[in-house]
């Protein structure tokens, strides 16, 4: 019986053992048919894609081979990382330097957390993965860019910036090398906090003031959120609804930080921006109407009805700016700038409500009078 066993556990050891070499000699293979893509497939998300589509098996492997190729060929931008935490910041993030694509990232093959977190993001859904880039802030602090993912049911957070390599704070050097920790791993290992909830993947997400130490006390007063029936609606929106959807969650989520209260000022300014071209053209439409006429005697409904619909879009953008006014900082200025023209705007809708009402008042006048000649006539007959 003695022998048995041991003959026994002898023989698990040597399957765990070829188990072992076998996983170990296919990462190597993933590994180097990731270090070593032909430079034609270099110089396209396309490429990339078709290249990771031919050599990787599992939605995993295709994953993991581009990121190993952005940890072995991708470097940090130093120079650009210093350019966003110096002075010159505002500008930065004001638009006066243009971030740049994915492709462009592609080819100079350096960026920032952004930069890694949009090129990973692209080429996983030129792969067919629908990948999600997530701003926030860093679990080290600081803002940061990372990637999220439902693959097959499951939730999966990736950072390729962290994957690719690290920063030695001292001598501002780059050091290259793959670190799985951060490479598609469930939700519960990567303590970044989004400026979304959503991503959290939680059915109790943590406010921006929680830590982790903490989810035990987010489970007993946050409320049940679904995270898997929102996630479904999110991905169906357009990316203004998106953006929207986003916000909302957001500014709900306790009081953020610097970082995080920036980035919910990006996303009004956004949503404004995209709302402020509708309302130009609903109102232009509205006064149009007023100026040739066509909606008098009676018919001012459709008037009326595209008036109710402005104001609201402007009440909405005006509660977005002034929700992260409250909180924010760093776009002050940008957000005065939003909320004097949305003032304008107001300002403009009154006018149109006044002038209608004064057609309004003019018809009503005309058909008591013309309805009066007509019982005057109808009498003299």
């Amino acid at each position: 019986m003695f022998v048995i066993i041991i003959n026994k556990k002898l023989t698990v050891m040597r399957h765990l053992k070829a188990f072992l070499t076998f996983f170990l000699i296919h990462l190597i293979f993933i590994n180097v048919m990731a270090i070593d893509i032909p430079q034609s497939y270099t110089t396209s998300i396309e490429g990339m894609a078709e290249y990771a589509k031919a050599n990787g098996g599992s939605t995993r492997e295709k994953l993991l081979i581009i990121q190993q190729w952005m940890s072995e060929n991708m470097v940090y931008d130093m120079e650009k990382y210093k350019q966003i935490t110096s002075q010159s910041n505002k500008a930065l993030k004001s638009g006066a330097h243009q971030k740049a694509t994915s492709l462009e990232t592609l080819i100079k093959r350096k960026g920032v957390c952004e930069d890694f977190a949009l090129l990973f993001a692209v080429i996983a859904r030129e792969i067919g993965v629908d990948m999600f880039v997530v701003t926030g802030s860093s679990s080290r602090g600081g803002a940061h860019a990372w990637c999220a993912s439902v693959i097959d049911n499951e939730p999966y957070l990736f950072d390729p910036t962290w994957a690719s390599g690290s920063v030695n704070e001292e001598t501002g050097e780059y050091f290259k090398k793959l670190n799985m920790d951060y490479f598609m791993v469930s939700p519960d290992k990567i303590h970044h906090i989004p400026v979304d909830p959503l991503w959290q993947f939680s059915e109790h997400p943590l406010k921006y003031n929680q830590t982790e130490s903490d989810n035990s006390v987010a489970e007993k007063e946050s409320p049940y959120f679904n995270w898997r029936d929102t996630f479904e609606t999110y991905i169906k929106m357009d990316t203004l609804h998106k953006a929207e959807s986003s916000f909302r969650r957001g500014i709900r989520n306790g009081t953020p930080n610097a970082d995080i209260a920036s980035d919910l000022a990006c996303f009004a300014m956004y949503i404004t921006n995209a709302r402020f071209s509708n309302i130009r053209v609903e109102l232009n439409n509205v006064i149009n109407q007023i100026d040739s006429g066509s909606g008098r005697w009676g018919n001012d409904s459709k008037a009326k009805t595209a008036i109710q619909n402005v104001e609201n879009q402007i009440v909405e953008c005006e509660n977005n700016m002034n929700s992260v006014k409250a909180v924010d900082d760093f776009y002050q200025k940008e957000i005065n700038v939003y909320l004097k023209y949305i003032a304008d705007l107001k300002r403009e809708v009154s006018r149109c409500k006044t002038k209608l009402e004064k057609q309004k008042k003019e018809d009503d006048k005309r058909s008591s009078k013309r309805q009066s000649e007509m019982q005057l006539f109808n009498f003299n007959q």
